[in-house]
């Protein structure tokens, strides 16, 4: 039986926590969506159901309309029309209540949820902040020390490089080297 204690699952729950860390920071700073919030939120929601079904009888009472003739029906038609004007006009208020319970709920997730995911990423990249790839001359990187040391803090003649720090600018290097690569080349003119 692996108890926690041992210095090998323990440096491996500290690089655990350094990835998740990073993830969360991503979806902190909003480079990663995983369009997590709009599936829970949104998909099964009473809300949804009803625009789902007025949906679904606007297009039935649509097609029943459009197989009445006009000149030949056109009493039927006109009160069919009423009925089809009448769907669409509750369909609009129940997309116009969607998109107002959207907007609130993109606010929480915003300013709350976003909150909570980066103050997680600072913890979990505390707690492993333990995790030093290499150490570099202070004076090497001058002005960027700071970024290469956190979660720790710089000392006087080297600088330790975390593993979330690599992490962080490898995956930001990888993302800009990517869209250079597929952005379209512009031809000088």
């Amino acid at each position: 039986m692996i108890s926690l204690s041992e210095p090998l699952l323990q440096d491996v729950i500290a690089v655990l926590e350094c990835v998740t860390s990073v993830i969360l920071l991503f979806m902190a700073l909003g480079f990663v969506d995983f369009g997590i919030w709009n599936k829970l939120l949104f998909r099964f929601s009473a809300l949804q159901k009803k625009i789902n079904q007025k949906s679904a009888e606007l297009k039935q009472e649509r097609e029943m309309l459009a197989k009445i003739p006009m000149m030949k029906e056109f009493a039927a038609y006109a009160k069919k029309k009423r009925i089809v004007d009448k769907l669409e006009d509750e369909l609009k208020e129940l997309m116009k209540s969607r998109f107002q319970n959207k907007m609130t709920g993109a606010l929480v997730w915003n300013l709350g949820g976003r909150s909570i995911l980066l103050f997680l990423a600072i913890y979990l990249a505390k707690l492993s902040a333990d995790l030093v790839i290499t150490t570099i001359p202070a004076n090497a990187l001058t002005p960027f020390n700071y970024f290469l040391a956190y979660p720790n803090s710089t000392q006087n003649e080297v600088t330790p490089v975390s593993l979330f720090s690599f992490l962080i600018h490898l995956s930001v290097a990888s993302k800009v080297a990517y869209l250079r690569i597929t952005k379209p080349k512009r031809i000088a003119s």
